[in-house]
């Protein structure tokens, strides 16, 4: 993901696959953020569990950032399971975050992931793909000539 928001930051223009990829969202509020307080942010990359092998004490302050974000999302997950002990529990609710102009739904649901696959497949499965053939005036065989894949 850092790299993704490394390359949403220094972009020289918008791109429409920036705005599809994986995490957009937070991402964009991230940046949205930033770009509203008066400090200089930079990330890092950190390497998972490093307090499997090392004392809490010894690690950096970013691997300790990250063993307390970890033993919160643990936190949150166990306690999704002690409220449906007995089935999966649904997925938590998806939250728009504001400085996201978009968001893809599919059958009522956000999509958060894989949105190029999904917007590639709604194309041939819905009446966007007769949408843009009549826009065309392109025939089946032509429509099947094309590379819908490569989009994705």
């Amino acid at each position: 993901m850092i790299n993704r928001e490394d390359h949403f930051r220094n972009r020289k223009f918008d791109n429409a696959r920036d705005f599809s990829a994986s995490d957009h969202d937070i991402i964009m509020a991230l940046s949205e953020v930033w770009s509203r307080i008066p400090l200089r942010v930079t990330t890092e990359w950190v390497a998972s569990h490093q307090d499997n092998d090392r004392e809490f004490y010894e690690l950096s302050r970013p691997a300790q950032a990250n063993v307390l974000a970890d033993e919160q999302a643990t936190a949150g997950l166990h306690l999704s399971h002690n409220h449906y002990p007995d089935a999966v529990p649904p997925p938590p609710p998806m939250i728009p975050i504001p400085a996201c102009p978009a968001y893809i739904l599919r059958d009522g649901q956000f999509q958060t992931s894989h949105e190029g696959r999904t917007l590639c497949q709604a194309i041939h499965n819905t009446e966007l793909r007769h949408f843009i053939m009549d826009k065309h005036n392109w025939s089946h065989t032509a429509w099947n000539s094309i590379d819908h894949i490569s989009c994705a």
